[in-house]
């Protein structure tokens, strides 16, 4: 028998993979012990992406004086770029409702990029000068 909380579960898997990669850096970053307040999902022009200058969804930590940026997708015109922000805010909605699976959950996060390259952020995040709370404390 499927528990209830997982029977009207809305799969995460229904939204794009970036979405999912904006989530899992969220959710690494809150994982160090970054405070929520701190962490904004963003769609802002960018030069560094690949193949040419465009939006892009980047997870970014303002905190300690200083600015982080991981971003976590590809270049994007302006109305993917609408069209992404729209289905993030829906996700975020979900997600702040308690309507995924916890199960899921974690194994999206253990397949993101940013967990399987988790020392690699925490190195990239010392190297900026943040001091990372949860080694601190």
């Amino acid at each position: 028998m499927v528990p209830e909380a997982t029977a009207g579960a809305v799969p995460m898997k229904k939204y794009h993979k970036w979405i999912l990669e904006g989530w899992a850096s969220w959710e690494a970053l809150r994982k160090l012990g970054f405070s929520a307040d701190d962490i904004f999902w963003e769609f802002v022009h960018t030069v560094n992406v690949k193949p040419r200058p465009g939006f892009a969804l980047n997870i970014v930590l303002r905190t300690q004086d200083r600015v982080f940026v991981i971003t976590c997708s590809h270049r994007l015109s302006s109305g993917e770029s609408k069209a992404l922000l729209r289905k993030a805010k829906k996700f975020q909605r979900e997600l702040a409702d308690g309507h995924f699976d916890e199960a899921e959950m974690r194994a999206i996060y253990e397949e993101s990029f940013v967990a399987q390259n988790g020392p690699h952020l925490i190195l990239a995040l010392q190297m900026k000068g943040f001091v990372i709370p949860c080694i601190q404390n």
